[in-house]
């Protein structure tokens, strides 16, 4: 999968996580990316892939970084699948490496603000243990 989608060998995703119930045509899903970025500082890190995510076509909600506790966020929209899908991306930084834990999901539904509750949660329970 990886290999087909393009990703450069300094990227892993070891988890994926797709919902056993699709809506709307598209499957709600998790996935943690790490990438090696040797010492570039989480507000440089998040301002590149926010800039990415706008050069691709994506529309950021909002994007917030805390160089505290080394993390940040970025919620966007995308349009380019003909149902709009929202993605909120949690960020930390560690050891050298950049995680990036994005939960995607429909706006629309029922479902969506539980679905949306759900998914935070799971990206909220992720640390990065040094």
């Amino acid at each position: 999968m990886m290999q087909d989608m393009g990703v450069p060998n300094t990227v892993d995703i070891p988890i994926f996580i797709l919902s056993k119930h699709p809506i709307d045509d598209f499957t709600p899903n998790v996935n943690v990316v790490v990438e090696q970025v040797g010492h570039i500082s989480i507000e440089e890190y998040v301002a590149l892939n926010e800039e990415n995510l706008v050069a691709a076509g994506w529309e950021v909600i909002s994007s917030d970084v805390d160089p505290v506790t080394n993390g940040g966020v970025i919620v966007v929209m995308n349009y380019a699948f003909g149902a709009p899908i929202y993605q909120f991306q949690r960020y930390a930084m560690g050891n050298g490496k950049a995680y990036v834990i994005t939960a995607s999901q429909v706006p629309e539904g029922d479902l969506s603000q539980g679905l949306k509750d759900d998914l935070t949660s799971i990206i909220n329970s992720f640390r990065v243990i040094q």
